[in-house]
Protein backbone atom coordinates (compact mmCIF):
# COMPACT_ATOMS: atom_id res chain seq x y z
CA UNK A 1 0.00 0.00 0.00
CA UNK A 2 2.82 2.23 0.85
CA UNK A 3 4.57 1.90 -2.58
CA UNK A 4 1.28 2.37 -4.37
CA UNK A 5 0.86 5.72 -2.56
CA UNK A 6 4.17 6.61 -3.10
CA UNK A 7 3.87 6.20 -6.99
CA UNK A 8 0.92 8.43 -6.84
CA UNK A 9 2.18 11.30 -4.54
CA UNK A 10 5.79 11.16 -6.69
CA UNK A 11 3.68 10.89 -10.10
CA UNK A 12 1.91 14.05 -9.16
CA UNK A 13 4.63 16.06 -8.11
CA UNK A 14 6.60 15.61 -10.92
CA UNK A 15 3.95 15.95 -13.36
CA UNK A 16 2.36 18.88 -11.34
CA UNK A 17 -0.83 17.24 -11.74
CA UNK A 18 -3.55 17.43 -8.76
CA UNK A 19 -6.23 15.02 -10.07
CA UNK A 20 -9.50 16.75 -10.31
CA UNK A 21 -11.61 14.56 -7.92
CA UNK A 22 -9.29 14.92 -5.30
CA UNK A 23 -10.17 18.83 -4.87
CA UNK A 24 -13.87 18.32 -4.55
CA UNK A 25 -15.26 18.48 -1.18
CA UNK A 26 -18.06 17.90 0.70
CA UNK A 27 -18.78 20.48 2.95
CA UNK A 28 -20.89 19.90 6.19
CA UNK A 29 -21.79 22.68 8.81
CA UNK A 30 -20.35 22.01 12.37
CA UNK A 31 -22.06 23.39 15.27
CA UNK A 32 -19.78 25.81 17.71
CA UNK A 33 -21.69 26.85 20.24
CA UNK A 34 -24.91 28.91 21.28
CA UNK A 35 -27.98 28.80 19.80
CA UNK A 36 -28.42 25.94 17.62
CA UNK A 37 -31.28 27.20 15.26
CA UNK A 38 -29.31 30.25 14.46
CA UNK A 39 -27.11 29.61 11.24
CA UNK A 40 -24.44 32.27 12.61
CA UNK A 41 -23.21 29.64 15.42
CA UNK A 42 -22.07 26.93 12.68
CA UNK A 43 -19.30 26.71 10.78
CA UNK A 44 -18.27 24.91 7.42
CA UNK A 45 -16.23 22.15 7.35
CA UNK A 46 -14.99 20.70 3.84
CA UNK A 47 -14.46 16.98 3.89
CA UNK A 48 -11.63 16.41 1.31
CA UNK A 49 -10.60 12.68 0.21
CA UNK A 50 -7.86 10.92 1.94
CA UNK A 51 -5.61 10.91 -0.93
CA UNK A 52 -5.98 15.01 -1.16
CA UNK A 53 -4.90 15.05 2.20
CA UNK A 54 -1.42 12.65 2.02
CA UNK A 55 -0.84 14.71 -1.11
CA UNK A 56 -1.37 17.97 0.28
CA UNK A 57 1.15 16.94 3.10
CA UNK A 58 3.64 15.10 1.22
CA UNK A 59 4.07 18.78 -0.66
CA UNK A 60 3.98 20.94 2.20
CA UNK A 61 6.64 19.08 3.72
CA UNK A 62 8.89 19.29 0.78
CA UNK A 63 7.96 22.81 0.31
CA UNK A 64 9.22 23.60 3.99
CA UNK A 65 12.05 21.90 3.88
CA UNK A 66 12.92 23.51 1.17
CA UNK A 67 12.37 26.71 2.47
CA UNK A 68 13.40 26.15 5.69
CA UNK A 69 17.24 24.90 4.35
CA UNK A 70 17.65 27.67 2.00
CA UNK A 71 16.89 30.11 4.68
CA UNK A 72 13.41 31.22 2.68
CA UNK A 73 11.37 31.66 5.55
CA UNK A 74 11.27 34.64 8.31
CA UNK A 75 13.27 32.92 11.84
CA UNK A 76 9.93 34.35 13.83
CA UNK A 77 7.45 32.80 12.00
CA UNK A 78 6.42 29.98 14.16
CA UNK A 79 3.83 28.70 12.07
CA UNK A 80 3.51 25.77 9.60
CA UNK A 81 7.35 24.95 10.28
CA UNK A 82 8.87 21.58 11.38
CA UNK A 83 10.48 22.61 14.76
CA UNK A 84 9.33 26.09 16.47
CA UNK A 85 6.45 25.44 18.40
CA UNK A 86 3.80 27.58 20.04
CA UNK A 87 5.94 27.43 22.92
CA UNK A 88 8.64 28.44 21.32
CA UNK A 89 6.89 31.55 20.13
CA UNK A 90 5.74 32.80 23.29
CA UNK A 91 9.05 32.17 24.71
CA UNK A 92 10.51 34.51 22.30
CA UNK A 93 7.30 36.87 23.01
CA UNK A 94 8.40 36.82 26.79
CA UNK A 95 12.17 37.42 26.40
CA UNK A 96 11.04 40.34 24.05
CA UNK A 97 9.18 41.98 26.13
CA UNK A 98 11.67 41.67 29.19
CA UNK A 99 14.20 42.89 27.04
CA UNK A 100 12.15 46.16 26.33
CA UNK A 101 11.50 46.51 29.96
CA UNK A 102 14.91 46.20 31.05
CA UNK A 103 16.14 49.01 28.48
CA UNK A 104 13.26 50.82 29.29
CA UNK A 105 11.78 50.51 26.24
CA UNK A 106 8.21 50.82 24.86
CA UNK A 107 6.40 47.52 24.03
CA UNK A 108 3.44 47.01 21.92
CA UNK A 109 1.64 43.56 21.21
CA UNK A 110 -1.03 43.57 18.43
CA UNK A 111 -3.74 40.54 19.07
CA UNK A 112 -5.94 39.60 16.61
CA UNK A 113 -8.86 37.34 16.81
CA UNK A 114 -9.24 36.08 13.12
CA UNK A 115 -12.42 33.40 14.60
CA UNK A 116 -14.86 35.09 12.62
CA UNK A 117 -12.47 36.94 10.07
CA UNK A 118 -14.80 35.19 6.78
CA UNK A 119 -17.64 36.42 8.41
CA UNK A 120 -17.47 40.15 7.23
CA UNK A 121 -16.10 39.00 3.61
CA UNK A 122 -18.22 39.37 0.85
CA UNK A 123 -18.72 35.94 -0.49
CA UNK A 124 -18.86 37.22 -4.27
CA UNK A 125 -15.97 38.94 -4.05
CA UNK A 126 -13.88 36.35 -2.44
CA UNK A 127 -14.99 33.77 -4.68
CA UNK A 128 -14.10 36.49 -7.52
CA UNK A 129 -10.50 35.74 -6.26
Amino acid sequence: MYTFLLIIVNTSIQTGVFPKLWKEAIVKPLYKNGDATLPSNFRPISLLPVLSKILEKAVADQLITYLESNNLIYNCQYGYRHHPSTELALLKLTEEKYNTFENKEICLLAALDLSKAFDTVNPELFLQK
